[in-house]
């Protein structure tokens, strides 16, 4: 494993920072900014044609819970929110506590998930696996995802050409996930792009050129930052529709 990299000291980290907002900006378990927003309603576009109705359903890596509540408005019958930090899920039982169909757990021993075989229907992941920078270490983990759905499985995460590696973040390629999932008896039902090219390089000069020096992840962001990123989104978000990409955030849909 990377050393410098520990992800569930990494993860408490950036849940004292999410601490600090306010309650409308604890949904997100990472940067709270006008791009990850416009990334995020993206996400809650595809998200929103799903159903959970009568579904035993869980998330792994839930962070704060921001994905929680609307499966629970959908009428899922058993959801649990499961992530390797502590602190992520001290914000989501705060959150969800007056509802009584959401449970919440983390590992009891190093990657096994607590749970039965096909004890879930539904098993969703929104970029974790990327998170998790030891190759090995992701490959185990998507075994249990498999173990204990019964039956589909939908992973939004980062996708690549060819795997790029950062602190704390792998892009992989989609044929990596085909071959982990179908491994596991799970066949690739659907690959869509979402398609945030534009938006996410101009974005990034902002964040580099007018954002704080050595900010940690989840800490809010300056001003100036915010309001220049409200202003080119205002011309990015078009160009995102015109200049399409099968790259970053990506969804997949796996069926048993």
């Amino acid at each position: 494993m990377n050393e410098e990299y520990k992800s569930k000291v990494y993860w408490d980290n950036v849940a004292l920072q999410i601490m600090k907002r306010d309650n409308t900006a604890m949904v997100v378990a990472g940067d709270y900014e006008p791009f990850y927003i416009y990334k995020r309603n993206k996400f809650l576009n595809f998200f929103r044609t799903l159903n959970f109705k009568g579904l035993s359903v869980i998330e792994i890596g839930c962070g704060p819970g921001g994905n929680l509540g609307y499966i629970s408005e959908q009428g899922a019958q058993k959801i649990i929110g499961f992530d390797i930090s502590a602190k992520m899920l001290e914000i989501a039982k705060m959150r969800f506590q007056n509802l009584n169909n959401i449970f919440f757990a983390t590992y009891e021993q190093d990657n096994k998930l607590p749970f039965s075989d096909c004890e879930f229907d539904f098993a969703l992941t929104s970029t974790v696996l990327q998170h998790i920078v030891d190759d090995v270490e992701v490959e185990e983990l998507i075994n249990e995802i498999c173990r204990v759905t019964k039956s589909d499985i939908y992973i939004c995460e980062r996708t690549e050409i060819k795997i790029k590696r950062s602190f704390s973040n792998v892009g992989r390629p989609v044929s990596f996930f085909k071959k982990q999932f179908e491994n596991n008896g799970f066949k690739t039902e659907s690959v869509k792009y979402l398609n945030v090219q534009i938006s996410y390089f101009v974005c990034g000069i902002i964040r580099k050129f007018f954002g704080k020096k050595n900010r940690n992840e989840g800490e809010n962001h300056s001003q100036i930052v915010i309001f220049l990123q409200k202003i080119v989104l205002i011309f990015t978000v078009p160009l995102d529709k015109l200049f399409t990409s099968k790259r970053d955030l990506t969804i997949i849909h796996f069926k048993k």
